[in-house]
């Protein structure tokens, strides 16, 4: 069974493109002092706390991801930069 059966009551739509996919992202809210200290206020973080708080949650959803990925029988490869050299070998 592939994947798109198996999983078809989840899958809202599908994408066609190219044979891998790069994964960026950001919290925008983090882009101006401003919105740093609203999360902070938020969490109830101290600024100077901040480092171990990203830590954890960096921790947490990388566990969460690759637990999703070894239960869809998905590698993850990760590559410190877009070299085209690089993905080929993957």
């Amino acid at each position: 069974m592939n994947f798109t059966e198996q999983h078809k009551q989840e899958i809202y739509g599908i994408l066609h493109g190219f044979d891998r996919i790069i994964l960026r992202g950001t919290v925008t809210n983090f882009f101006y002092p401003n919105g740093m200290m609203v999360y902070l206020s938020r969490t109830n973080t101290l600024l100077k706390d901040f480092p171990a708080l990203a830590e954890v949650q960096t921790k947490a959803l990388r566990a969460h991801l690759e637990n999703l990925a070894k239960q869809s029988g998905v590698s993850i490869e990760y590559l410190n930069s877009v070299n085209l050299a690089n993905v080929a070998e993957v």
